[in-house]
C-alpha cells in the first residue's frame, strides 16, 4: 500500500528494491554462450528483466508466449525504449541460428590453406588429448576405493552416492561406471563398512542416517535411530520422558491429555487478559464521559445523574471500568489530574458547589483536548525537493552494490509523488485534462465537460487484473476532470469570468454524474473534478501548466529525442537548432523557440500570495479533489512562507514551495530569451512534414535475450 511520507513512523516496513546485473548462464545455472549481461529488479512480488517491466509499462501491453525482446544496437544493457523491438521467438531463434549451412565452419574450411588446416587439427588434438578428453578416466576400482575411505574419515559422516558424484565432479574422478567396473553402490557401501558405519540400500533413509551422524556432533538433545532420527524429550507438564520425530522436535508434551490441560491454561490466561483490556477501555471511556457531562452541563454530576449518564452510553457502573471504590476516589482521580482543589461529593448536593467545582476544573484545562507543556527549539532541517519531469512515481538509489559474480547491483526505494488526488490504497486516479483558454464561451466549454466527464467516468468502468483495485474502484469511482492553462484562461477571458465557469461547471458536472450514475446502476463518483500539474499534455496546444504561469513572455523549450529517431533529420530540414546531449551520449536536445500569446507577467513577477490565493480560489470553485501547485518565490519571499501556510491552512489541502533561484545546468529545459532572439530563431524555420518520418504508426521494440534482430531497409 501507498503511505505519505509525512505519516511515516519509526519501524515502519519500506519496500527496498534491488536491481542487478546477472546473464541467463547464472540464471539457469548452465555453461553455455549466453553471458550477456540484463539488468533485472524486482517489483515487491517477483525479479522481472528491466527491458520486459519497461516494454509492458510504456506500451501498455504484456508480452505474449512465443514472442521476444530485441536490442537493436547488440548492447543488452541499453534498454532504451528506441532501442527495443519485438519480434516472434522463431523468427528471432533463425535469425541467430548457426547450425548447418550457417555455421561459419562450412564455409571456412574448404576454402581453408592446407597449413591452415593443418594448424586447427594441432589445436583440435590438443584441446581433447590425455584427461581432457571425456573418454579418458585414469582411474582403477582401488584408486576410487581409497579415495572413498579418505572421504569418509575426512568428513566423519558415511558417503553417499550423490555426495560421491559432487566429490567427483570437483575433483575429476567418475561416477559413470561400465559393466566392467561392476556397481558404484557397492563401492560405497564396502567403504562405509569398513568405516564402522552402518549402510543402508534405500537412498532417503541413507541420507537420513547422514544427517543424523552430523546431529549427534552439536544437538543438544538425546538421538536415537531407527528408521529415522528420533529425539528424547520429557514432557513441560508432567515431566514424562518420550520420543518424538526429528522433524516433530518442536513438540513439547508427551500426550494430548497434557497438551490440552496447557491449552485450556493458556485460554483463562487470554479470557483474564482481555477482561483486564475491557476493564481499561471502559475506565478510559468513564472518565472521558465525566468530562463531557462536566463541559455539556457546566456542572459536576451527582453520584445518580453520573450512573444514569455512563449507562446510557454503555458503562454499567463503576466495576465495569475496574473501580471498586465509590464516586469520590473518581473524583480524586479527576482533581489530581488537573490540579484542582478536592471536590467533595457530600457536597454535590448543592448546585452552586457543582457548578463553581465545574468552573474551576474548566479553567484548569478540562474543556481543552491537549495542553501545551513546553516548547522545545530543535534546529533547521534540509528539505529535498522530490520532483521529477513528467513523472509522478520515481525511484531513490539508496546504494550500489556487486552480485556474487562481480555485477552492479542497486538499492532502491520507489515512492508516490501525486498532489492531485486523494487516493485511497490500490486506487486509480481517471485524469482527465481541459483547456478553457482554448474556448470563447462558457458554452463551448460546458461541452468540452460533458466529453471530458463520458471519458473520465467510463475508465471507471474498466476492469483491471488487481482484485483490489476493482474493489476500490467499485466503491468510490473517483475522476479528476482538470483544467490546464489557467493562467493563460486568466489573461484571456479574466480572473472572475473564470472562477465563474468554474463554479457553474462544477455544478453541471455534478448534475451530469446524477444522471449517467443513474443510467448506468453504479455509485455516484465520490469526487469528479481536479487540478493537475500536467506537464507534456499542456506541450500539445502549447498552455502554461496546471496553475502555474509561464516561464516567460519568449523563452527556448528543449526536447531531448533518440540518436536513432527519423524525427531528427527532419527537424534539421525545418530549420530547428540540433546538438548532442551534455549528458547522454546517445541522445540530441532540440531548441523549439516559444512565444506565449496571452502573456501579462512570469512566475518571477508574482508574489507567493497570489499564487496560493489561485489555488486557494480554484480549491473553493473547482476541485473536490485537490489543487496540484508548486509556488515559486523569490530569496526575499522565504520568511514570509510560514505566515502563507497560516493564512490559507483552511482554504488549501496541498502546496509545495519552490525557491527562484539559478539552476547552472547545461541544455535546461527552460531558458529565458529576448523579442530579438526569438525573431532570430523563426526566421528560418519552416513546417514540419511528419508523413516523411518511418517512426510513425510502429510501436516500440524489444529485445528479451542475448540475440537482436537487425533490420535493413531496402
Amino acid at each position: 500500500s501507498l503511505k505519505s511520507a509525512i505519516d511515516l513512523r519509526s519501524n515502519d516496513s519500506i519496500m527496498i528494491t534491488p536491481k542487478w546485473q546477472t546473464t541467463w548462464s547464472e540464471i539457469m545455472g548452465e555453461d553455455k554462450s549466453k553471458k550477456s549481461p540484463y539488468w533485472i529488479l524486482n517489483n515487491g512480488k517477483k525479479n522481472i528483466f528491466e527491458h520486459t517491466l519497461i516494454y509492458e509499462k510504456l506500451t501498455k501491453t504484456s508480452i505474449k508466449p512465443g514472442y521476444i525482446i530485441h536490442h537493436k544496437d547488440h548492447d543488452s544493457l541499453n534498454n532504451n525504449i528506441s532501442n527495443l523491438e519485438l519480434l516472434l521467438k522463431d523468427i528471432h531463434d533463425d535469425l541467430h541460428d548457426i547450425s548447418g549451412d550457417k555455421n561459419p565452419m562450412r564455409s571456412w574450411y574448404p576454402n581453408a590453406s592446407p597449413e591452415e588446416k593443418e594448424q586447427y587439427h594441432e589445436r583440435m588434438s590438443e584441446a581433447t588429448a590425455r584427461e581432457k578428453n571425456p573418454r579418458y578416466s585414469g582411474f582403477t576400482n582401488k584408486k576410487l576405493y581409497k579415495e572413498m575411505i579418505s572421504i569418509i574419515k575426512k568428513t566423519g559422516i558415511p558417503l553417499t552416492t550423490p555426495s560421491w558424484k559432487e566429490h567427483s565432479r570437483k575433483y575429476g574422478y567418475i561416477h559413470s561406471f561400465t559393466n566392467f567396473r561392476g556397481k558404484l553402490i557397492n563401492l560405497i557401501k564396502k567403504a562405509n563398512i569398513e568405516c564402522g558405519f552402518e549402510h543402508y540400500d534405500n537412498p532417503a533413509l541413507m541420507r537420513e542416517y547422514k544427517k543424523f551422524i552430523n546431529l549427534l556432533e552439536k544437538s543438544e538433545f538425546e538421538l536415537i535411530f531407527n528408521d529415522g532420527i528420533w529425539l528424547v524429550k520429557r514432557c513441560e507438564l508432567c515431566g514424562t520422558e518420550f520420543q518424538v520425530k526429528y522433524r516433530e522436535r518442536e513438540r513439547s508434551f508427551c500426550s494430548y491429555a497434557c497438551s490440552n490441560k496447557v491449552s485450556a491454561l493458556k485460554a483463562g490466561a487470554v479470557m483474564k487478559e482481555k477482561g483486564k483490556n475491557q476493564r481499561e477501555i471502559a475506565r478510559k471511556k468513564l472518565f472521558e464521559l465525566f468530562e463531557e457531562y462536566v463541559c455539556d452541563n457546566n456542572e459536576i454530576p451527582t453520584l445518580s445523574d453520573f450512573f444514569s449518564y455512563l449507562k446510557a452510553n454503555g458503562v454499567n457502573d463503576f466495576r465495569t471500568a475496574g473501580i471498586y471504590k465509590g464516586y469520590q476516589y473518581v473524583l480524586d482521580i479527576i482533581t489530581e489530574r488537573y490540579t484542582n482543589k478536592k471536590i467533595n461529593v457530600r457536597s454535590l448536593r448543592k448546585q452552586p458547589y457543582r457548578k463553581e467545582m465545574a468552573t474551576e476544573l474548566i479553567s484548569k484545562g478540562l474543556y481543552s483536548n491537549h495542553k501545551v507543556v513546553s516548547v522545545v527549539y530543535i534546529g533547521n532541517e534540509n528539505v529535498y525537493n522530490g520532483t521529477v519531469d513528467d513523472f509522478h512515481n520515481y525511484g531513490i538509489i539508496l546504494n550500489k552494490k556487486k552480485t556474487k559474480t562481480g555485477r552492479p547491483k542497486l538499492g532502491m526505494i520507489f515512492t508516490a509523488n501525486c498532489g492531485e488526488q486523494t487516493l485511497e490504497s490500490f486506487e486509480l486516479c481517471c485524469l482527465v485534462e481541459t483547456f478553457p483558454s482554448r474556448h470563447d464561451s462558457y458554452e463551448e466549454f460546458q461541452e468540452t465537460l460533458k466529453f471530458a466527464y463520458l471519458y473520465s467516468k467510463s475508465v471507471t468502468l474498466v476492469n483491471t487484473h488487481w482484485k483490489e483495485t476493482n474493489a476500490v474502484m467499485l466503491k468510490n469511482r473517483r475522476m479528476g476532470v482538470s483544467q490546464t492553462g489557467i493562467i493563460e484562461a486568466f489573461v484571456k477571458n479574466g480572473r472572475r469570468t473564470m472562477l465563474e465557469w468554474c463554479d457553474k461547471g462544477y455544478t453541471y458536472l455534478q448534475n451530469l454524474d446524477e444522471k449517467y450514475s443513474g443510467w448506468l446502476c453504479i455509485p455516484r463518483s465520490i469526487k469528479i473534478t481536479t487540478v493537475k500539474p500536467s506537464g507534456t499534455v499542456s506541450l500539445l496546444p502549447g498552455v502554461p501548466p496546471g496553475i502555474h504561469y509561464p516561464h516567460s513572455e519568449y523563452y527556448i523549450r528543449r526536447i531531448r529525442i533518440s540518436k536513432n529517431s527519423d524525427l531528427i533529420e527532419l527537424i534539421k530540414k525545418a530549420g530547428y537548432f540540433v546538438e548532442d546531449d551534455s549528458y547522454s551520449p546517445n541522445t540530441v536536445v532540440v531548441e523549439f523557440p516559444v512565444h506565449e500569446k496571452f502573456f501579462e507577467r512570469s512566475k518571477n513577477e508574482v508574489s507567493i500570495w497570489e499564487q496560493a490565493e489561485n489555488a486557494a480560489d480554484y480549491q473553493k470553485f473547482w476541485s473536490d479533489n485537490q489543487v496540484s501547485i508548486t509556488i515559486t518565490f523569490q530569496p526575499e519571499e522565504a520568511n514570509q512562507i510560514k505566515y502563507v501556510l497560516e493564512c490559507f491552512e483552511d482554504k488549501l489541502k496541498s502546496a509545495s514551495f519552490l525557491p527562484i533561484k539559478k539552476h547552472g545546468y547545461k541544455q535546461a529545459p527552460y531558458e529565458e530569451i529576448s523579442q530579438e532572439r526569438y525573431e532570430e530563431m523563426t526566421s528560418n524555420i519552416e513546417p514540419i512534414f511528419l508523413d516523411e518520418t518511418k517512426d510513425i504508426a510502429i510501436g516500440e521494440k524489444f529485445c528479451d535475450s542475448d540475440r537482436c534482430k537487425v533490420t535493413f531497409e531496402p
